[in-house]
């Protein structure tokens, strides 16, 4: 029975280190996805705003005759700002995650004192926040374009 019992321990134990590869691996695609379309509504809202800024050069637009134009444009460069307070967001996230792994491996979580702990407590709540501020962020992004986009479609 216990030989059975070590088998079963040995293929969960293997199970585990699978999903744990698994999971590291798709954490890292996610993280490139998210910068991925970051990338793309920047430069989407950069090439339309700058569409509509010769459009609105060369003839003469104005808040009167194309209302809509105007707001779509405004929407884009909000669009805009709001992609890179996203970058500057994953980069904290990135900056701050990075330091707490360099920490745990300075001094093991085991022999931490409880400053150290609570330090890392905090810094782990830090990281929370800004990943939730991330999907916010993007969220924010997304729909922003997406409504500058309509407003372009409407005019």
């Amino acid at each position: 029975m216990a030989k059975n019992d070590s088998i079963s321990k040995s293929i969960a134990d293997e199970d585990i280190k699978g999903y744990t590869e698994r999971y590291i691996r798709w954490q890292e695609i996610r993280l490139r996805q998210v910068g991925y379309i970051n990338n793309l509504l920047i430069a989407l809202a950069s090439g339309s705003l700058l569409w509509q800024a010769q459009s609105i050069i060369g003839i003469t637009i104005t808040v009167q005759n194309r209302p809509l134009y105007l707001i779509s444009a405004v929407l884009f460069f909000v669009s805009i700002v709001l992609g890179c307070w996203l970058a500057w967001n994953r980069l904290g996230d990135f900056t701050l995650t990075a330091d707490r792994l360099r920490w745990k491996m300075e001094e093991l979580p085991s022999t931490a004192s409880s400053d150290t702990k609570k330090m890392r407590n905090e810094m782990k709540d830090d990281a929370d926040e800004l990943g939730k501020r991330t999907r916010s962020l993007l969220s924010a992004q997304f729909y922003t374009f997406l409504s500058g986009f309509f407003f372009i479609f409407v005019d």
